[in-house]
């Protein structure tokens, strides 16, 4: 393991090395969101969020990307990470993102004014994503595909065995 002082330094490592992997934690979702365009160059994919599996009253610590250089084929879409490049913060977006099934997980200022780091459900097209952002009220939008994952497990879900 190399440690790295910034997630663009784990970022570069893993661009260019071979057959490697990294973890960064939720702190760096601003970081991958302002940085979303300069990740999507790099080439490598967000392609897991830890913990694995949701389990009731047992709020876990601070979630963890794994990051690495993008399958050929059979990655997980079940959750996509979007970097969001828009004017500036509205009330209105965590709200608007939540009734299509997404979530704010990252934000960050930017050189346009505000990066958002979004996960949104892997059936559901970018353009929905940018249509909600738009009737919340965003001005200048770009969006960009930074990794995808699939749905962590919810145990509160499972029937409990006897």
């Amino acid at each position: 393991m190399i440690p790295h002082d910034s997630v663009g330094g784990v970022i570069e490592a893993v661009a260019a090395g071979r057959g490697i992997s990294a973890c960064s934690r939720l702190m760096a979702a601003p970081a991958l969101a302002r940085g979303g365009l300069g990740f999507v160059r790099l080439r490598p994919k967000i392609i897991a969020r830890l913990p694995l599996v949701e389990r009731p009253n047992h709020p876990a610590g601070m979630p963890v990307f794994v990051i690495a250089r993008p399958l050929a084929e059979g990655a997980a879409r079940d959750i996509v990470i979007e970097s969001v490049s828009l004017d500036r913060w509205r009330g209105d977006y965590p709200e608007a993102l939540g009734a299509l099934g997404g979530e704010i997980i990252g934000n960050a200022a930017d050189g346009m004014g505000l990066s958002l780091l979004i996960a949104r459900p892997g059936a559901l097209e970018a353009n929905a994503i940018v249509g909600g952002l738009r009737d919340a009220g965003a001005g200048d939008l770009r969006i960009s595909e930074v990794g995808a994952h699939a749905a962590r497990f919810d145990s509160s879900a499972a029937a409990p065995s006897l």
